[in-house]
């Protein structure tokens, strides 16, 4: 279902035209197990909303948020070299499995990303988007369980994300309905309506 969402953005933004476009990539799960390997999983949702602001507020930003939280030095060091990793989507998941090798929830989303990640480069990749994995995404929404994107105009950080969305398996058993799975993602129409005007994409 992933793989096909992906595939679902990318032709809609070749279909709107829009250039530059970068789908971040993240699993929950992952983060789950870096806030347990830096040893305050009783603190996860305060930490995932903190790195969910680092294209807003930079890692200086963010680095100064922890410290107000009372994140240790230490920790934040750490934090800072793994959101921070450069390298293609491979080397990046790698290095975190060796660091969460005894983590089983981590190693799970490791497994789960590294599956969409290399399905859909074995397929062609994509034609109008770049697919990237990014650690410090996090969407801070706790009904979120495994997967989240997010897609962003890198050269335009100020319009902010233009789509979004996850996996949020047993949403439902709000309802009553029982293990049911569930994916989805929108777009913020009002933002992508913004970039076509100044591309004058609408005149085609």
């Amino acid at each position: 279902q992933e793989i096909e969402l992906c595939m679902l953005y990318d032709r809609i933004i070749k279909d709107l035209g829009l250039e530059g476009v970068c789908l971040r990539i993240n699993n929950r799960k992952i983060l789950f197990g870096f806030a347990k390997l830096l040893g305050f999983e009783n603190r996860f949702n305060e930490f995932t909303i903190i790195l969910d602001k680092l294209d807003k507020i930079n890692i200086d930003g963010v680095t100064k948020e922890l410290k107000k939280q009372n994140f240790s030095e230490d920790k934040i060091q750490m934090i800072k070299e793994f959101i921070l990793l450069e390298g293609t989507n491979k080397f990046k998941l790698e290095k975190i499995r060796k660091a969460f090798k005894d983590a089983k929830i981590s190693l799970h989303g490791i497994d789960e990303q590294n599956f969409i990640t290399k399905s859909i480069e074995e397929s062609g990749g994509f034609e109008s988007i770049d697919l990237k994995f990014d650690l410090s995404l996090s969407r801070g929404l706790t009904y979120y369980t495994g997967t989240i994107f997010e897609l962003t105009l890198p050269n335009f950080p100020e319009i902010g994300s233009i789509g979004g969305g996850g996996r949020y398996d047993d949403l439902v058993s709000l309802f009553n309905f029982k293990n049911v799975s569930g994916i989805g993602i929108s777009f913020g129409l009002e933002r992508i309506c913004i970039e076509m005007d100044e591309k004058g994409l609408f005149n085609k």
